[in-house]
């Protein structure tokens, strides 16, 4: 069957999620669209022939769950295709003879590699309040 998208770069824009979709969109996307499938997987709902949702609502809650993936990342500038420990570094102090200068606020390594690689509890919640992404099995 192969991995199930559930969203367009053409969703992230007309959603209202982001601005303009980023170059990478369809990478992001499918990034987040096998999370989104990972946290349904004990969830029983009506699927078309390719196995995505057939319900409206269920398939624009699939939806809406990975354009909030995706915008999160694109936020915080986090490349899951780069793995948990592949983000950019981010300085955290610096110093120049004299002085010094730190910055807080930045992710740690262990929170950024979490970001990129786990559902985010945005994402989730729009799962949730459709009644999926649960722990026990379920039909919607």
């Amino acid at each position: 069957m192969g991995i199930l998208i559930f969203a367009t770069p053409s969703d992230l824009v007309a959603g209202d999620w982001l601005d303009v979709a980023p170059t990478n969109a369809g990478r992001l996307i499918r990034s987040a669209s096998v999370l989104v499938t990972a946290a349904t997987r004990l969830d029983r709902y009506d699927t078309d022939d390719a196995g995505l949702p057939s319900a409206p609502s269920v398939a624009d809650t699939f939806r809406d769950a990975v354009c909030q993936q995706v915008t999160e990342w694109v936020g915080a500038g986090i490349d899951p295709l780069k793995g948990g420990f592949g983000q950019a570094p981010r300085v955290s102090s610096q110093s120049v003879d004299g002085g010094s200068v730190g910055y807080t606020g930045y992710a740690n390594v262990e929170q950024i590699a979490k970001a990129a690689t786990s559902l985010s509890d945005s994402a989730r919640q729009i799962l949730r309040n459709e009644g999926l992404a649960s722990r026990s099995p379920g039909y919607r």
